[in-house]
């Protein structure tokens, strides 16, 4: 036996008064190289302003969480939603958009 690893629990955190917060995810099963992606946008009181999910086509998981994001934001874009921040779970595409 070994030990388990150590867990550290999420909380989603509500944005400041008058941000909007994107939470994007996309994902990648290379066994049968199937993607999807996926997103919530919600006001700084955690309400559900829109959302969205869809099947794409890409080569990896950093792919799908890319388009996840561009997507997301795009999104955002078109409905005027200009105060926003974008939350996302892969540490390499934040580093790529910071």
């Amino acid at each position: 036996l070994r030990p388990c690893p150590k867990s550290t629990i999420v909380c989603w955190k509500f944005p400041t008064a008058g941000t909007l917060k994107l939470n994007t995810d996309g994902s990648f099963i290379s066994t049968n190289e199937s993607a999807g992606m996926g997103g919530v946008l919600r006001n700084e009181k955690g309400d559900f302003v829109l959302a969205f999910s869809c099947p794409i086509r890409c080569a990896s998981n950093l792919e799908a969480e890319a388009m996840a994001a561009k997507h997301g934001m795009n999104i955002c874009c078109q409905k005027n939603h200009s105060n926003f921040i974008l939350e996302l779970d892969s540490l390499a595409i934040v580093e790529m958009i910071n």
